[in-house]
């Protein structure tokens, strides 16, 4: 069974390190951090998932995502004009943020055996109809150089 604090866990530790490459996936194409992070998790963990497991996935975040979007773009607004503000809105995101986790390993647990090792990130953009942009190929290129840096393996073409 998956845990959701050790998938927290590797988030915080992970996320530093491929920042840019999500928050640009994220901002400019609609791919969801944490459904990222979740596909390098399982590579990590030798762990594949099917288009359906991904499809039911992507299905658990929309609780979540509907409220999450709308705090990001107002923390992000406030951002110049009251710290104050921002931080609690960050707090406030983060927790957010760590909701959806949990409710993907939720999610996870119920998906039955994953498949073996894959390219779960190249599977998402796939499954999102952006695995042939030209501008999305090398910041997923990106993500996958960061992570083998670190030792996750790297399904990178």
């Amino acid at each position: 069974m998956w845990q959701a604090e050790a998938f927290w866990q590797f988030s915080l530790a992970w996320y530093e390190k491929v920042k840019p490459s999500c928050l640009l996936l994220q901002d400019k194409h609609g791919f969801n951090i944490n459904l990222l992070l979740l596909c390098l998790y399982l590579q990590q963990q030798n762990a594949g998932l099917s288009d359906q497991q991904l499809e039911s996935l992507l299905h658990s975040l929309s609780d979540t995502e509907i409220r999450l979007q709308p705090l990001r773009a107002v923390r992000r607004s406030v951002k110049a004009l009251d710290m104050q503000a921002y931080r609690y809105l960050l707090d406030a995101e983060l927790r957010l943020e760590k909701r959806q986790q949990q409710d993907l390993i939720a999610c996870l647990n119920q998906l039955g055996p994953l498949q073996a090792p894959a390219d779960n990130l190249m599977h998402y953009a796939r499954l999102i109809k952006l695995d042939d942009r030209p501008d999305v190929m090398p910041l997923i290129a990106t993500l996958y150089q960061s992570v083998a840096e670190f030792g996750l393996p790297y399904f990178g073409k």
